[in-house]
């Protein structure tokens, strides 16, 4: 028993390399605390396909194994090869996060994916990105997902792979009854068509993304404007990333405006949407600003995304309803001031502290949600929310700010139209 025991040991230290070899010896023993397996391109270079097919037994057999790496796979290397690795991965029960990085899972490649998509009752994120996978890979990736006994797959990363604008039905079935927080669809090549489908996953309420990220892709007006209808009455979507979507002008900015700022009335700006925080780039907010025919425009879009993650509700109306008037958009009507009324405005004003808890606590330990881009910093969020001393003025959104006679101006005239007009919102 030893003796074999040794055999292998020395066969896998062959195969492996000494790296390798150390790095699988806890993995191999089914230590408790190997919960980690990162096999990077310098574990990888000049295995064999022997070596993949061992590998596979290995992570096959790994009971404690949460998390696994791999990539990116150096070539050239005979993709059909890594079959044998394929295989053993799909006995595998333990695992709940699989990220492939430049593996070639294109063609008929990703079939051999499927028995572990299906079978492993754990995995809750699945990062396929740069994998090279192709337009019918969707339909694969869809079958299996559907065909999981447990739909607790919570975060799928697709990006960097030639997808296309294709039918995704399917595949937003599957993630609907996955309960999935988070999709990565960042340059597909997905336009109107997907987003047909994405729209579907938005105004259902059985959704519960809270992040979707489809920059560099072929978006435009026609599909802002599916998506937008969608999001109208959808509030779990937190974060939107459009980077970098040069096919939107003029008609999507101004309808991602009236999205997060109807100020056309305080009903509209009441029903606006309050949750979602936008993405795009620094070449996009020039484009926007363009589009959108002022900077005005752009601070307020800016600002009402910013705000939406950063401010409570009822907070974040209140600011948009002020903005809104500011700006001369806003339709109130006239009416009388009801006895006392203007007391609980000014205290409701003097009390408006913005910044929540949450983020405060953010911001103190410098933590960065996973869904910020890589190289993003504390200091250009607070750049986007404007300087500190700002966070009390409720009227002001601009970026470079407004002088403060104007900005406290604009302040006091607007607490007493909106009183007049809507009591109400303030009892």
């Amino acid at each position: 028993m030893g003796c074999s025991a040794s055999r292998t040991s020395d066969d896998d230290r062959l195969l492996f390399g000494p790296d390798l070899f150390s790095k699988l010896a806890a993995i191999k023993r089914n230590d408790p605390g190997a919960r980690v397996l990162d096999l990077g391109v310098e574990c990888l270079n000049g295995l064999d396909i022997r070596a993949w097919t061992r590998l596979g037994q290995i992570v096959g057999q790994a009971a404690h194994l949460d998390s696994l790496y791999v990539g990116p796979v150096p070539y050239p290397i005979d993709l059909l090869g890594l079959a044998g690795f394929w295989s053993g991965l799909g006995n595998n029960a333990s695992i709940k996060r699989l990220c492939l990085l430049s593996v070639g899972l294109g063609g008929d490649r990703l079939r051999h994916l499927v028995p572990f998509l299906v079978h492993n009752p754990r995995i809750r994120v699945l990062d396929l990105s740069s994998c090279n996978l192709a337009p019918d890979s969707v339909d694969l990736l869809s079958d299996a997902l559907l065909g999981r006994s447990e739909h607790i797959l919570e975060y799928l990363n697709l990006s960097n792979n030639p997808i296309g604008d294709v039918n995704m039905d399917v595949l937003v079935l599957a993630l609907e009854r996955n309960r999935l927080t988070s999709l990565n669809l960042c340059s597909t090549g997905i336009g109107k068509r997907s987003c047909e489908s994405l729209a579907k996953l938005l105004g259902s309420p059985l959704s519960a993304l809270d992040s979707l990220c489809i920059g560099g892709n072929d978006i435009d007006d026609a599909a802002i404007s599916l998506l937008v209808d969608a999001l109208a009455s959808n509030t779990e979507l937190g974060e939107f990333d459009l980077s970098d979507n040069d096919g939107i002008t003029n008609v999507g900015w101004t309808n991602l405006l009236k999205l997060l700022c109807n100020g056309s009335s305080i009903d509209g700006v009441v029903k606006s949407n309050h949750s979602i925080l936008l993405w795009y780039s620094d070449e996009d907010n020039a484009v926007m600003e363009n589009a959108l025919g002022s900077s005005d425009d752009g601070n307020l879009l800016r600002a009402s995304s910013v705000w939406n993650k950063c401010v409570a509700k009822n907070r974040i109306v209140r600011r948009k309803v002020l903005w809104s008037h500011v700006r001369g958009h806003l339709n109130i009507g006239a009416s009388s001031i009801p006895t006392g009324v203007l007391p609980k405005i000014l205290e409701w004003i003097a009390d408006d502290t913005p910044v929540s808890e949450s983020v405060k606590r953010r911001m103190a330990e410098k933590e960065l949600p996973f869904f910020f881009p890589h190289g993003f910093t504390w200091e250009k969020v607070e750049w986007w929310m404007g300087r500190r001393e700002l966070y009390g003025n409720p009227t002001e959104y601009h970026l470079p700010p407004l002088p403060k006679k104007k900005s406290d101006a604009a302040r006091i005239a607007s607490i007493y139209r909106i009183v007049r007009s809507r009591p109400c919102l303030y009892s």
